[in-house]
């Protein structure tokens, strides 16, 4: 009877040892499982496309073409697991959603953004030969249910270290010359490989793409003048029968008139933008505009920047050309056709003269906001926030003064009547003043003094 209960002893030992072996494997499977999880999907991100909801009400704005979108995680070893990564399509539009990047598809360029935006050191990602099932991520005014999951594709994000020599190639490549300015980030540890470059770009590498002939480059000039003059004869002809018919109380032919003024009248705004693209287009180039931020390659420089700077110039200069052509249409016509026909209403600020910006109609002859010395002052809020601190707020505030220097000479080769040689003035204080006065002589009643 002692051996038996001896042996019971033992096996029921045996059991409790075998049961605590089985157990201390089991938490370390459960241990080794979780550290491969985490060695296995560090710095990876998934990322795969989902369909909208047929009955999101963003579609009514932004058509058909939006019946996909990416949907992406990133994988967080502090939390061991794939977090969501908020992100928003370039034609989605969500009020209060929160906005870190912009994930246009699962391609090679959102993903590597999606990499360098999830985690330090990294520049693109590779494909694994894997997949996870993620729930759907819906927007709230999405048919949302909690049922709906898809399939991403899994990519490990890389890091690119080049040398320093490597990484000066690629800045004279852009550049065309070294740059005087530049920083290296990104270091690999003690190695001469860094991560990305910083750099400032004074002479940025330009190709053309298109060079204006020499016949066109001779006719822009006579271009821009005869369009704006045929149009202008045509207004001063229909300005005369109106005011004619309005004299003899002839309703019929007043609103024919009437409506035939507004008619041409409203082409003036196309006349005048297409005089000054014909007169602007010299060359085509690559790199003309400053690159989206989703560019891989993009980069601020000064001639870069300045170049950018001078669509603001243009926009001002088109604005400008249409008060000028304004001015010599009241001149011609020998005064308002508002004020004559009593068609104008400076409250609800309507007007015959179709063409003429209702938010913001100039009284006549004033036009000292176009002088050289307020090209930065006085500009509505859309134009501040969008140009006017624009070489201040982007590194390079050398660049105002050659900024002012190319709108003077826009407004020398872009001023009706006048040929530039005649325009040196323009850069003094109160030209316009001057150039009223020239107005009145070449546009009198009538007739166009050329």
């Amino acid at each position: 009877m002692q051996v038996v209960g001896m042996e019971k002893t033992s096996r029921v030992v045996v059991r409790s040892t075998m049961r605590s072996i089985f157990g201390l494997l089991a938490a370390l499977l459960l241990l080794l499982d979780s550290s491969l999880a985490s060695i296995s999907y560090e710095k990876v991100v998934a990322c795969g496309i989902i369909q909208r909801s047929p009955i999101l009400m963003e579609r009514e704005f932004f058509g058909s073409d939006l019946l996909e979108r990416p949907q992406a995680s990133a994988w967080s070893t502090d939390d061991s697991k794939f977090i969501d990564v908020q992100s928003y399509h370039a034609q989605d539009q969500y009020f209060g959603h929160v906005r870190y990047f912009s994930l246009h598809d699962c391609g090679f360029e959102s993903v590597g953004q999606l990499c360098r935006s999830s985690f330090d050191n990294v520049s693109y990602g590779v494909e694994l030969n894997e997949t996870k099932t993620f729930p759907v991520r819906r927007n709230p005014r999405e048919n949302a249910t909690n049922e709906e999951t898809f399939e991403a594709k899994l990519f490990k994000c890389q890091g690119r270290f080049l040398s320093k020599s490597e990484w000066m190639k690629k800045a004279e490549y852009e550049c065309g010359a070294s740059p005087t300015h530049y920083s290296l980030g990104g270091q690999c540890g003690d190695q001469d490989k860094y991560l990305e470059i910083v750099f400032v770009c004074d002479q940025p590498k330009i190709k053309a793409v298109f060079e204006a002939g020499k016949e066109f480059l001779e006719g822009r000039e006579d271009y821009f003048h005869k369009s704006q003059f045929a149009t202008l004869r045509r207004l001063a002809e229909i300005s005369e029968k109106l005011l004619e018919a309005h004299a003899r109380n002839d309703t019929e032919s007043y609103e024919k008139y009437s409506w035939e003024f507004k008619k041409v009248s409203s082409t003036v705004p196309d006349i005048v933008n297409d005089a000054h693209a014909v007169a602007h287009v010299i060359s085509v180039e690559h790199k003309a505009r400053k690159p989206s931020p989703d560019d891989p390659t993009h980069y601020e420089s000064r001639e870069r920047m300045f170049t950018y700077s001078k669509y603001y110039v243009r926009h001002i200069g088109i604005e400008r050309s249409m008060e000028l052509f304004h001015l010599a249409l009241l001149l011609i016509s020998n005064g308002s056709l508002d004020r004559k026909l009593g068609t104008g209403n400076p409250f609800s600020k309507t007007t015959i003269y179709t063409y003429r910006p209702l938010n913001r109609i100039l009284s006549d002859g004033d036009f000292g906001k176009y002088d050289a010395e307020n090209l930065y002052k006085d500009l509505p809020f859309s134009y501040n926030d969008l140009y006017k601190n624009l070489p201040k707020r982007l590194h390079f505030p050398e660049l105002k003064e050659r900024l002012v220097d190319y709108y003077v000479e826009y407004m020398r080769s872009h001023t009706l009547g006048i040929a530039l040689e005649h325009l040196d003035f323009l850069k003094e204080p109160n030209a316009h003043a001057r150039l009223a006065a020239m107005y009145e002589e070449i546009f009198k009643p009538g007739l166009i003094n050329t």
